[in-house]
């Protein structure tokens, strides 16, 4: 599966995360856009599954829960750290996983 992005390495002076995400690659998008990957992603699991199997779940994969949504079954999670795309990609190849995408941000130039 590809995607078309590619995770280039990280650029001097980029805005930091916090804590457990500091370490920020670059991706670009197929239109040169640039996109801080921040080490979280968004993950939906199966309505069915309880806290402690998704924390299990997670566990298996080396990552946690930073928060849960609050809606629809979503979760932000950490610690894929500079793996988020393969950690995605890992989960999303689950049951028990809707849907699992690295959290990516756009940084602005000054207006």
């Amino acid at each position: 599966m590809d995607s078309g992005w590619a995770v280039v390495p990280h650029v001097a002076g980029a805005p930091q995360g916090r804590d457990e995400d500091a370490f920020l690659p670059l991706a670009t998008g197929e239109h040169g856009g640039l996109f801080v990957v921040t080490g979280a992603l968004t993950v939906q699991f199966d309505a069915h599954l309880s806290e402690d199997d998704i924390a299990r779940l997670l566990a298996d994969h080396g990552l946690h829960v930073r928060r849960k949504l609050g809606f629809g079954g979503l979760y932000l999670v950490s610690g894929a750290g500079d793996q988020a795309l393969a950690k995605a990609m890992d989960l999303n190849g689950l049951d028990q996983v809707s849907f699992a995408e690295p959290v990516l941000v756009e940084p602005l130039g000054a207006r």
